[in-house]
């Protein structure tokens, strides 16, 4: 079953959000239940979405024990244009993020932007997440 229906206006807005924004909230939760928000960088692949980070961190142990997330974009100015999803994470293999001609051609100003050097940050962030969307909520508020 397809969560995304590009055919849905509101379907369709949380998609261009999706291929617009550098950043989202990716929420995870401790094994003690408390969610802890992370911003990220990630890349939309359709309903699946990638994430590179740090091995040890937070968010890489949240996961290991519950697969659940909640992701949020930025609304705007005054709080409206509400996209937020839920979704399943999985620990893969790989791949490196510099091996991602996508995610280098979305990041790579922001990379040079910051002095990052791609493999550096290909070592650094090796544990690649990806999040399998599972629900879409979008809340305009329309004059």
């Amino acid at each position: 079953m397809s969560v995304l229906n590009r055919s849905d206006p509101h379907h369709a807005h949380a998609i261009r959000r999706l291929d617009e924004e550098l950043v989202l909230w990716l929420t995870t939760v401790t094994v003690e239940g408390q969610p802890q928000p992370s911003p990220v960088w990630f890349l939309a692949e359709g309903e699946v979405l990638w994430i590179w980070s740090m091995p040890g961190a937070p968010k890489v142990r949240n996961l290991r024990a519950n697969p659940r997330v909640s992701i949020a974009l930025r609304t705007d100015e005054g709080g409206d244009d509400v996209v937020t999803f839920e979704g399943l994470a999985e620990l893969p293999e790989g791949p490196r993020l510099d091996a991602v001609a996508a995610y280098v051609g979305k990041y790579d100003h922001e990379a040079r932007r910051l002095d990052l050097a791609w493999p550096r940050l290909a070592e650094d962030y090796r544990q690649p997440i990806r999040v399998s969307l599972t629900r879409v909520r979008v809340d305009l508020v329309t004059d």
